[in-house]
């Protein structure tokens, strides 16, 4: 199909001059070729118009449609990046209870290490007073002094003179706890004679 500039100029070389001496029929006949060309000319051009209108009506749905296209994967990569952030805020805070849980956990180990070294600890000082309490036992039943134990404080027991009215000079101060797991009371034994 020609184009619209091509078709203009052949209209144009198809106009007879004012100038040349031309006889009627051939005026005529000239004039009838001019019009016919004209109108197919203008035939043309409306169909090219009416091929510009279709083709633009198709390009406006396509446009249309690239746009919806567009707008909905601009919705999923919002709902995408939502969900990201969701899900990296969520990490952070299980990486947090994670940590805190660690770190108590930590502690709940150093404490329970304690209580076993306390407990071997009262364990190791139980069977020496055991051992110490059936020798004095077996001392005492010998020699005929008696073992008296006094539950006092410690500064009280490091201050207190014992009067021999009451104890004789002699008597003994095991303590039955150390400070460290007893740092107030503590345990003496002390002899006295047999009444």
């Amino acid at each position: 199909m020609a184009s619209k500039s091509q078709l203009l100029r052949q209209a144009k070389s198809f106009e007879l001059p004012d100038h040349e001496n031309l006889g009627l029929s051939s005026y005529v006949l000239g004039r009838r070729q001019h019009q016919q060309f004209t109108e197919r000319v203008q035939k043309e051009k409306e169909e090219l118009e009416e091929e510009k209108w279709e083709e633009k009506k198709i390009l406006e749905k396509k446009i249309k449609r690239l746009e919806g296209q567009v707008d909905r994967y601009k919705k999923d990569m919002n709902d995408v990046q939502s969900k990201n952030d969701d899900l990296i805020a969520e990490n952070r805070k299980l990486d947090r209870e994670l940590r805190y849980a660690n770190d108590r956990l930590s502690e709940l180990q150093m404490e329970m290490d304690k209580m076993k070294a306390h407990v071997t600890s009262l364990e190791t000082s139980n069977r020496t007073l055991k051992t110490l309490a059936k020798k004095l036992q077996r001392y005492h039943q010998v020699s005929g002094w008696e073992l008296l134990p006094i539950h006092i404080p410690y500064d009280i027991a490091d201050r207190l003179q014992f009067r021999r009215n009451n104890l004789p000079s002699r008597y003994l101060t095991q303590r039955l706890m150390s400070p460290q797991q007893s740092p107030v009371m503590g345990t003496f034994f002390a002899e006295r004679r047999r009444k």
